[in-house]
C-alpha cells in the first residue's frame, strides 16, 4: 500500500509539517509531492495570489506529476489544491470550517499600516482567489474519505454538505516541545528582557487571528509587560521568525503567558504546544479551543479589549493550576497515537 501525499504550502507552514509528519507514520510508503512553487510579487498580494494560483493551476501540475503507478492512495493534506481524476483511493484533510475559510477577509493577511487603495487591491485579489476555493471546496464534497483536525470542523463539513465518512484525527505535537528548567538562563540565551513578564503570540497575521486586540492591549498594560512574537511584528514586539522547533520551544518556556485571540480556527496547534511546555493560556471563547482546551484555559471574549487584559491576570495568578490540567490533555496529541489512527485509517480506506 503506497500512498502520495499532496502539499500544496510552503516550507514551513502548518500545512508543510503536517505532511512531514504523515511521512513519519510509515517511511517507506508514505512518500510527499509538494505542489507548491513560490511566485516573487508585491508583499501586500503575495500569500492571496499564491494561494489563489495553487488553487486554480495546482491540478494542471499534479497532471503533469503524478503517475498512477506510483501509489495506491492520493492524500490531499489540505482542501486548497484543484484535486485530479484518478481511480486510486482519494483522501483529503480539511483544516478549516468552509463557511468562515471561504469568507473574503477572515483568512487574508492583517496589518494595521495598509493604506485604502492597498486594501482595495487585496480585497479584489482575495475574491477571485476564493472563487477558486470554492470550486475545489465543492469537488472534495464528494470524496468519500475526509479527515479532519477537530469534531468543530467535521461537524461544520455536514453542514456544508460533505456526503463522505469523516473522521477526526487530531494533529501530533511535536516532541520538541517540552517543559524545560531553567526560565533565566533560557531567557539570556535569546536575548529576552528578564525582569519583564513576557505575552507570547505565535501565528500568522491572518486577520482571523486578530492580532489588532493584542496591539491594543499592549498600548494599555503597565511596563512589565513585554510582547514576544513568533511571526510579523505587532507593534513594538520582540519579534522571532523561521525559528525551528527546538528554539520555539526555548520560546514558549522563555514566556509567562500565550496569547490566542483567534476570531476562527480550525484547530490552534499553539495550545497544545503550550500545553506541553508548561505555558497557562489565554484563548477566544470559541468553539475549537473549548474542545482542545477543555477547562485547561482561561477564556476570554475575543472582541472585548479589557477581557484579554483581565484573563492575562487570571492565567498569571491560576498559573500552576492551569498548567496541572494541561498535563492530562497533553498525551492526546502525541504522534505515537497520531501514526497508529493514521496507519488503521489508511488501512481501512484501501481496503474498501
Amino acid at each position: 500500500m503506497k500512498v502520495k501525499v499532496i502539499n500544496s504550502s510552503q516550507k514551513f507552514s502548518s500545512i508543510w509539517l503536517y505532511s512531514r509528519n504523515l511521512c513519519k507514520v510509515d517511511n517507506k510508503n508514505v512518500s510527499v509531492l509538494d505542489a507548491y512553487n513560490e511566485f516573487n510579487g508585491i508583499n501586500l498580494m503575495k500569500r492571496e495570489f499564491q494561494i489563489g494560483v495553487d488553487s486554480c493551476l495546482g491540478g494542471l501540475f499534479l497532471r503533469q506529476e503524478l503517475d498512477d503507478k506510483d501509489y495506491d492512495i492520493l492524500h490531499y493534506a489540505n482542501q486548497t489544491i484543484s484535486p485530479v481524476k484518478t481511480k486510486k483511493v482519494q483522501i483529503v484533510t480539511v483544516h478549516d470550517n468552509p463557511y468562515t475559510f471561504l469568507q473574503s477577509g477572515i483568512y487574508s493577511s492583517y496589518t494595521s499600516t495598509e493604506k485604502n487603495f492597498k486594501k482595495l487591491i487585496k480585497y479584489n485579489i482575495v475574491l477571485i482567489k476564493n472563487r477558486f476555493l470554492k470550486r475545489n471546496m465543492d469537488r472534495y464534497k464528494e470524496f468519500e474519505n475526509v479527515l479532519t483536525n477537530s469534531n468543530y470542523v467535521g461537524k461544520s463539513l455536514r453542514e456544508y454538505g460533505f456526503t463522505g465518512n469523516i473522521k477526526t484525527i487530531y494533529l501530533p505535537v511535536s516532541p520538541y516541545f517540552e517543559k524545560l528548567q531553567h526560565k533565566h538562563e533560557i531567557r539570556k540565551e535569546l536575548g529576552l528582557p528578564d525582569n519583564r513578564i513576557l505575552l507570547l503570540s505565535v501565528s500568522n497575521n491572518a486577520t482571523r487571528k486578530n492580532l489588532a486586540l493584542i496591539e491594543k492591549a499592549m498600548k494599555i498594560l503597565p511596563d512589565r509587560f513585554s510582547l514576544v512574537r513568533v511571526g510579523t511584528p505587532i507593534g513594538n514586539s520582540i519579534t522571532f521568525q523561521n525559528v525551528s522547533n527546538e528554539n520555539l520551544n526555548k520560546i514558549y518556556n522563555a514566556c509567562d503567558v500565550l496569547l490566542m485571540p483567534s476570531i476562527e480556527e480550525g484547530l490552534g496547534l499553539p495550545i497544545v504546544e503550550g500545553f506541553a511546555t508548561g505555558i497557562p493560556i489565554v484563548a477566544s471563547d470559541i468553539e475549537v479551543f473549548h474542545e482542545i482546551g477543555k477547562d485547561a484555559v482561561e477564556y476570554i471574549n475575543p472582541l472585548e479589549m479589557q477581557s484579554l487584559i483581565s484573563g492575562i491576570n487570571n492565567a498569571l495568578e491560576n498559573k500552576d493550576k492551569m498548567i496541572s490540567k494541561a498535563d492530562k490533555i497533553v498525551p492526546q496529541f502525541s504522534f505515537q497515537l497520531f501514526k497508529e489512527k493514521m496507519l488503521d485509517y489508511y488501512k481501512k480506506c484501501y481496503e474498501i
